[in-house]
């Protein structure tokens, strides 16, 4: 009976990446703290863009698109990263590891897509406003771009499915997820050229040409005679509107690219030989998947009305969530939390 017990002990104990115990527990515990910041994060943005009508804007259309790539990435693929951080394997079965290996690909590339979309919009806002106001103050026009930020990443992610590239299981990265493979670098640098490069080079370029168009701008007001000075408040104003704007989609950028670019340098020398210890796989996925709460904190750190915002949902959350309470006190005849608030 002891040596029994003692087998079941093992067995409970046995994992397959030579983990500990407590080794488990931090990384799970880790992963899961990412995932629900991911999810309310991202979450109170959509909630806000819709409950303020001043955040109801074309521009916020994708910075809600935006969020929800990272929600849907957090329901649908975390759950099963998380699950595998947890086992040490993969449980699923084969088909699903390819769903969620081309999820995962899928959501981070109409992340950046998105972005893209942010800055040509930002773009034309600034740099070309009469194509602005004749394409882009339509909504449809909009819905297109929403549209193309999630064909495009189906269309250039889905080969590994078919054949070109790979999509298994990584004990490394304890997740399913791209082969970097000498045999798949044709793909890897087809994805990465398509989905990264050039993309970013389009989002490099319209902030590049925003902030020189804005600078020149500042330059001009600051040219304008005193008797137009109610000509040159206006400018200013709007040009410091536009720089804070911009500010806040470049911050967005940058901690994206900080975030993902550590994966494809591990993922590259993994191509050509040079596997790093399992700690820096971790380290660089959770950098990855981190990516997804930075934003709806950019957004409170960086734009005012957004940071209002937050403030109004969490209070009227809140409230609705005292509401019980107060009613409980009152058939009581105590008074509520609220009440000596609001009574001081």
């Amino acid at each position: 009976m002891e040596g029994k017990n003692t087998s079941n002990i093992q067995e409970l104990e046995y994992d397959p990446l030579g983990r500990t115990p407590l080794q488990v527990g931090i990384e799970v515990t880790i992963a899961v703290l990412i995932c629900i910041a991911c999810i309310v994060g991202n979450s109170l943005v959509v909630v806000t863009i819709h409950r303020n009508p001043r955040l109801n804007s074309i521009t916020n259309m994708l910075v809600e698109n935006l969020a929800w790539t990272d929600i849907i990435m957090a329901t649908l693929h975390l759950p099963f990263w998380i699950a595998s951080m947890r086992s040490g394997q993969w449980l699923f079965g084969h088909l699903a590891c390819k769903f969620v290996g081309f999820s995962e690909l899928v959501f981070g590339t109409a992340s950046l897509q998105t972005m893209a979309g942010i800055a040509v919009n930002r773009y034309f806002s600034v740099v070309k406003r009469n194509y602005f106001v004749k394409y882009f103050s339509d909504r449809k026009t909009t819905y297109v771009i929403i549209i193309a930020t999630w064909v495009f990443p189906v269309l250039v992610c889905s080969p590994p499915l078919y054949g070109w590239g790979t999509i298994e299981f990584s004990g490394k990265f304890t997740d399913c997820t791209m082969g970097w493979y000498v045999k798949d670098i044709s793909y890897i640098t087809f994805l990465l050229t398509v989905a990264i490069f050039i993309t970013m080079s389009i989002i490099i370029y319209c902030y590049f040409t925003i902030f020189r168009f804005v600078r020149q701008s500042s330059r001009q007001v600051q040219t304008y005679n005193r008797l137009r000075d109610k000509l040159y408040h206006q400018k200013e104003a709007m040009t410091e509107k536009e720089k804070k704007i911009i500010r806040v989609f470049v911050a967005v950028v940058c901690v994206y690219t900080l975030c993902w670019t550590p994966v494809c340098v591990v993922g590259f020398c993994e191509v050509f030989g040079h596997a790093a210890p399992r700690f820096v796989y971790i380290i660089v996925y959770y950098m990855m998947f981190s990516s997804s709460f930075c934003n709806p904190i950019i957004y409170g750190a960086f734009n005012p009305q957004f940071r209002m915002a937050f403030k109004r949902v969490h209070a009227s959350l809140h409230i609705s969530v005292d509401k019980p309470s107060r009613r409980s006190n009152s058939a009581r005849g105590e008074p509520s939390g609220n009440d000596l608030i609001w009574a001081r």
